[in-house]
């Protein structure tokens, strides 16, 4: 058997550049990034198709989309630690669509409301057999860290692959997780550990993140290494 390799001529995978101010795709230099948040997978690939042809069409070339409790989040509705396969596949359809239309994707892995207002359908809380008897012990927790590397572990092996993923975010408005502002200091280390687990797990180095709805963010939080 011969195989013959041809070099692609498809752009590469995005990262900062050696400047630090600036995004940098492999193979086509800088990368400026323009668009909104589309926030859920629409109904349908039909609902998605449709809105980045209309990004593209207007010059979009970025968008952010979350892993939850409605869309895309792997661990809901089941034991935690188990994994929705459908929603996993969502997941690959949008990259490939938005790859498709030359549009980057922020992939945020959480949202504050899962372990707020939706905390008692959530599959770490203990009335349904997880680990937790609230939210703020998610970065505590000896058991649901285990669980979180694992489910990090899955993510770097199924879709840092992407040529389309700009970061990682770890969680959307994480001032809403519940018991943040009494314990800033320990939901930045947390941060950090987690930082430091995907860096040595995702074999292309793409950017670590989080968010906050405030504009100032906070310091604990930015200065925290990784």
């Amino acid at each position: 058997l011969v195989l013959d390799a041809t070099p692609s001529k498809a752009p590469g995978f995005i990262h900062i550049g050696a400047h630090k101010n600036v995004f940098v795709r492999d193979g086509a230099g800088p990368l400026f990034l323009v668009g909104h948040n589309v926030t859920s997978y629409q109904s349908g690939a039909v609902g998605m198709a449709e809105t980045f042809d209309k990004m593209a069409a207007g010059g979009e070339n970025f968008t952010r989309m979350w892993m939850y409790s409605g869309s895309m989040g792997l661990e809901w509705g089941q034991p935690v630690g188990t994994y929705r396969l459908g929603e996993a596949w969502r997941l690959d359809h949008m990259l490939d669509l938005a790859n498709a239309r030359g549009i980057a994707i922020l992939l945020c892995l959480d949202t504050h409301q899962d372990y707020r207002d939706a905390f008692v359908q959530n599959p770490y809380n203990v009335l349904r057999s997880g680990p937790l008897a609230k939210p703020l012990d998610f970065f505590t927790n000896a058991a649901a860290m285990k669980l979180y590397r694992r489910r990090l572990r899955y993510l770097v092996a199924r879709w840092s692959c992407a040529p389309n993923l700009v970061a990682w975010e770890f969680v959307n408005e994480i001032e809403g997780w519940d018991g943040f502002d009494k314990n800033k200091e320990t939901v930045a280390a947390w941060h950090s550990t987690m930082a430091d687990t995907l860096h040595g797990l995702d074999p292309y180095h793409h950017p670590v993140t989080t968010s906050c709805w405030t504009t100032e963010g906070h310091p604990t939080l930015w200065h925290a290494p990784g």
